[in-house]
């Protein structure tokens, strides 16, 4: 060893100098890797960043606040599991969510989020079956003052966000009356969803509210105590869905046409027991307005000819039951048409033939009984007294038709938002 070995002090001083070049080498060797890493690693993140803003760039708004194939990172807030129509609505009314997704998971998912956000946020997915939209002004599209409500309370291309009532499977000219007829229902869409749904809605709301969807399908409307601006005249009280939520077995033209009597003849109720009132009167006397004169016409006219006011009816004319309240007896007649300005006793044809005269006779008739003031605190059974009482009343030989009068009397108070009578309809 000592022959191998001659200097083994100078042998260990080189070696160290050796493994000390040897590690500034591998120390130099790692810094290279080190630099190269790094460079390699924002060449990626960099990649990345633009990959991102352009997938961004390919999410297709079609100028809308909702599209298709997206997606928003993170800031979930909550999911229910609901439609994917839905999901924009149910973001708009739970707090603090200010935008969302909806996916097909556990059937349909929206998963709504929070905290500041924009569209340039949103990143493609690719995925046809996720939807994504962000909360503006509280609507998905555009303002109501872009909605042609053409004077009615109802237009097509427009939604309400949120406050869902309930649904129901209807065709579209049936949805205004099945929200009036449902406790709680103030304004509602219809959508061609599963053949055709009206999505009953709650709460507050003015035709403002309302959203436009450019979707010629769907269909949205408030019922009359709703109305631009918070109130609503009378008038708006019996609209063209409170009609026809009482006037529930004629066909839509026949339904118009009686409505425009209505409109055409100035009555307007008080408040809506008054308007529940006096239609349950109209469509009992009429058979839901399927007729203007009665059935049994002109066979029982000879029941009607006899005075008891000295006026006497004219030659060939007859005096059966015409009109809403199916006016009757040359009394009646002429007293009707002194009050209103036409010769009913010389032409009593005309109350069926002119829809605002058969409105007219009958508000005649409602006033000039007194109807009016037992009807607005909701007293049926007073109207009844009055209209036909000695027959209905106290057991008479009609109370199986006073029993018909009341079934159809509670009906249409749910076509104004009314619960059960405060006070017995029964006479």
């Amino acid at each position: 060893m000592r022959d191998i070995i001659s200097n083994p002090v100078k042998y260990q001083l080189d070696t160290i100098t050796s493994i000390k070049f040897s590690h500034r080498l591998n120390t130099e060797h790692h810094k290279m890797i080190n630099i190269l890493s790094r460079s390699i690693l924002l060449s990626f993140l960099i990649i990345n960043i633009l990959i991102i803003d352009y997938v961004k760039c390919a999410v297709n708004w079609n100028g809308n606040n909702w599209a298709m194939q997206c997606d928003f990172s993170g800031n979930d807030l909550s999911n229910v599991k609901i439609a994917g129509e839905l999901c924009g609505g149910k973001c708009a009314e739970t707090t603090g969510c200010t935008h969302f997704t909806w996916t097909d998971h556990q059937g349909g998912t929206c998963w709504m989020k929070y905290g500041a956000v924009s569209k340039n946020n949103a990143f493609s997915t690719n995925d046809p079956n996720v939807v994504c939209g962000i909360m503006e002004g509280g609507h998905q599209g555009g303002s109501g003052s872009n909605i042609n409500w053409n004077g009615n309370n109802w237009a097509v291309q427009c939604d309400f966000s949120g406050n869902d009532l309930s649904n129901v499977k209807i065709a579209g000219e049936l949805c205004g009356g099945k929200c009036a007829e449902t406790t709680g229902c103030t304004h509602f869409t219809w959508t061609d969803h599963q053949g055709g749904t009206c999505w009953m809605k709650y709460g507050a709301v003015s035709k403002n509210n309302a959203f436009s969807t450019n979707d010629p399908s769907m269909v949205c409307g408030v019922l009359g105590d709703n109305t631009v601006g918070g109130g609503s005249s009378s008038g708006d009280i019996i609209n063209e869905q409170t009609f026809a939520c009482a006037f529930n077995t004629i066909d839509a033209g026949m339904r118009a046409s009686r409505f425009n009597g209505l409109r055409e003849s100035g009555w307007t109720p008080a408040n809506k027991d008054e308007a529940a009132v006096f239609l349950a009167h109209v469509f009992h006397e009429t058979d839901g307005l399927k007729t203007m004169r009665e059935y049994c016409a002109p066979g029982c006219a000879s029941n009607y000819a006899g005075s008891w006011c000295g006026i006497q009816g004219k030659p060939g004319k007859l005096y059966y039951g015409r009109g809403w309240f199916q006016l009757s007896w040359p009394c009646n007649y002429h007293a009707a048409g002194q009050a209103l300005g036409v010769d009913l006793l010389s032409n009593p044809d005309v109350v069926e033939q002119q829809p605002s005269l058969a409105v007219r006779t009958a508000v005649w008739f409602y006033q000039t009984n007194k109807m009016d003031e037992p009807a607005r605190r909701g007293d049926f059974a007073a109207t009844t007294r009055i209209i036909n009482g000695k027959l209905e009343c106290n057991g008479g030989p009609g109370a199986a038709n006073q029993g018909l009068r009341i079934d159809t009397y509670k009906r249409i108070r749910k076509c104004f938002g009314l619960g059960e009578p405060t006070i017995s309809p029964w006479c």
